[in-house]
């Protein structure tokens, strides 16, 4: 028996053969039914069906290009799809706590005063200017989706009812900004900080200024990230830190520059019910203060 199906449009399997990624193979169905039965019956589901292809392969004469793939990256990132897609939890424990919407369905508003100031006392209360870093388990919960969470460190920007909005500290891009200082040209390098873009009414992409400067707050510059966080992490408007860094109030070491944002929904319809449910979930863990 098979559940699901395979589809092409119009000489879309034609044209993929032609690129050789198909090779087409004479064989009789005893062969062939012969070979699906015997995996039904012996085959390790984890394995993801790449025996039964090798075997084929070696049917038509590609001994060869068997040994030369196997357990390559694209063979491992199969049985780590299978893993996750087909066996799902039988092969892949889940953490099975509640979600931030279930917790606010089942708490009155006091139980959930109680609960915020008890995380906040212990640190864990997630907010703006909060930091969050990908799950350290051994298997990555972004190996097949959203892969550039993977190993990485959030700065969490904005919470409220709807969403959570954060981006990435720690993956560095091509892009710099050309920066004229003292007479000179510094070139600044741009962090990936999501794959939404800032909205504004601006007529090139917006970029976050994001600096921990003792100097520069007690100069005045940019803002915190929400009002009731410790973080020490400020966000200046460009023009503000521009202007800061022509008149030498700054340096370009002050500051680092993030294109992007990562946005995790809420409500009935979110898929990841914020970044809370993404911790509830063990998809990110707390970066507590002081760390």
């Amino acid at each position: 028996m098979f559940a699901g199906y395979a589809g092409w449009g119009q000489d879309q399997l034609a044209g993929e053969i032609s690129r050789r990624a198909w090779y087409t193979v004479a064989a009789d169905s005893q062969l062939l039914l012969g070979e699906l039965a015997r995996q039904a019956a012996t085959a390790d589901f984890r394995d993801a069906g790449l025996e039964t292809w090798a075997n084929l392969m070696e049917v038509v004469g590609q001994t060869k290009l068997v040994a030369a793939t196997h357990n390559e990256f694209a063979d491992l990132m199969l049985k780590e799809w299978s893993k996750q897609k087909l066996l799902g939890a039988e092969a892949v424990p889940l953490v099975t706590a509640q979600t931030t919407q279930e917790i606010l369905k089942s708490s009155s508003q006091i139980d959930l005063l109680l609960s915020r100031a008890n995380l906040a006392s212990r640190g864990e209360l997630i907010g703006p200017g909060s930091l969050v870093t990908a799950s350290a388990n051994q298997q990555s919960p972004h190996l097949l989706s959203h892969q550039y969470f993977h190993h990485s460190l959030v700065l969490i920007l904005a919470d409220d009812e709807v969403a959570t909005v954060g981006c990435l500290l720690n993956r560095p891009s091509p892009h710099t900004m050309s920066l004229r200082v003292n007479g000179s040209t510094v070139h600044k390098p741009i962090l990936f900080g999501g794959e939404f873009a800032v909205k504004n009414n601006e007529p090139s992409p917006s970029l976050l200024w994001l600096f921990t400067s003792k100097k520069l707050r007690d100069a005045g510059l940019g803002k915190k990230l929400g009002s009731t966080n410790n973080s020490p992490i400020m966000k200046a408007h460009p023009q503000e830190a521009l202007k800061a860094l022509q008149d030498g109030v700054a340096v370009p070491s002050d500051f680092i520059i993030v294109r992007g944002i990562t946005v995790w929904t809420k409500g009935e319809k979110g898929t990841a019910r914020g970044i809370q449910g993404e911790i509830d979930a063990g998809r990110f863990d707390v970066c507590k203060t002081g760390k």
